[in-house]
């Protein structure tokens, strides 16, 4: 862990001006199991059914506390992500569930296949062609199999922010998007992605997230993930006048602060059904 002293915004005014010390964890593992809480994932899981005997597959697991929840409930859980050390680390903490250092767009390096359940949070954002991979993972799938998509759309998007880095924010989330890096449109395109992907789209549901869709003025964890956020994106510090993180950060502070991000998971069947899934916010 590390401590990160109070900083000065260049607002005159600004209510963070070395007012807050913000704890950050200091590897990535960690960082994750912060957000964990935040998550809007305990209620999408509790409404997939019983989950006792199925297979489960975690893509782009992380530190892993998604697949320990289906862990817990009795799936037999294979947790996968590109990050070998991430990988190492969750294993350690759950050593029953089965970890996978793998290609995701790859469904022949995982070692399984034939998958009840699919589940993939905060992941497809990052896919170059998003439906290249989902035909690969909807082919992962066991007959009838599902696939739960969890995003968020418009990360960035908070105010109030100065209208030149709202026009970087714009041109950096374009840019990511073109060169095939990042999508923040991601929440608002999950259906499409499934229904270009040969899925039957059962449903989709808007999330609160403690992190990403608060509205007032930011507690000091909420702070401190923003602050690791921002620390690893160096492209968009790179492409931002100097000062931006402190602005933004100063943004999330300020006592009219107010998100217009979007969390949403979507949920899509391999095969014709009939049925629905009842979807409802968390």
């Amino acid at each position: 862990m590390r401590l990160l002293p109070g900083r000065r915004c260049a607002r005159p005014g600004c209510p963070w001006n070395g007012k807050i010390r913000m704890t950050v964890p200091s590897s990535l593992f960690d960082q994750y199991e912060r957000q964990a809480r935040w998550r809007p994932v305990a209620a999408t899981v509790q409404q997939l059914g019983p989950l006792e005997g199925k297979k489960v597959a975690d893509l782009g697991c992380g530190s892993g506390h998604v697949a320990r929840m289906f862990a817990a409930r009795g799936a037999q859980v294979t947790g996968i992500d590109r990050d070998a050390e991430l990988v190492a680390l969750a294993a350690r903490k759950a050593p029953g569930v089965h970890w996978v250092n793998a290609d995701l767009s790859d469904p022949g390096t995982w070692g399984r296949s034939g998958f009840d359940i699919i589940w993939s949070s905060f992941t497809i954002a990052y896919a170059p062609d998003p439906t290249t991979w989902l035909k690969r993972w909807h082919a992962a799938l066991a007959p009838g199999g599902r696939l739960i998509l969890m995003d968020v759309g418009g990360l960035l998007d908070h105010e109030p922010i100065g209208e030149a880095d709202r026009e970087t924010i714009g041109h950096f989330c374009r840019e990511a998007a073109q060169a095939g890096l990042y999508h923040f449109d991601a929440a608002e395109r999950l259906v499409d992605w499934l229904e270009a992907s040969g899925f039957d789209v059962l449903g989709e549901t808007d999330l609160h997230d403690e992190e990403l869709t608060f509205t007032g003025p930011a507690p000091p964890d909420v702070l401190a993930a923003w602050a690791a956020r921002l620390a690893r994106m160096p492209r968009l510090r790179a492409a931002a006048s100097p000062g931006f993180t402190d602005r933004f950060l100063a943004s999330l502070t300020h006592p009219d602060h107010r998100s217009h991000s979007r969390v949403r998971a979507a949920i899509g069947r391999r095969g014709r059904d009939a049925g629905r899934w009842a979807a409802r916010g968390a």
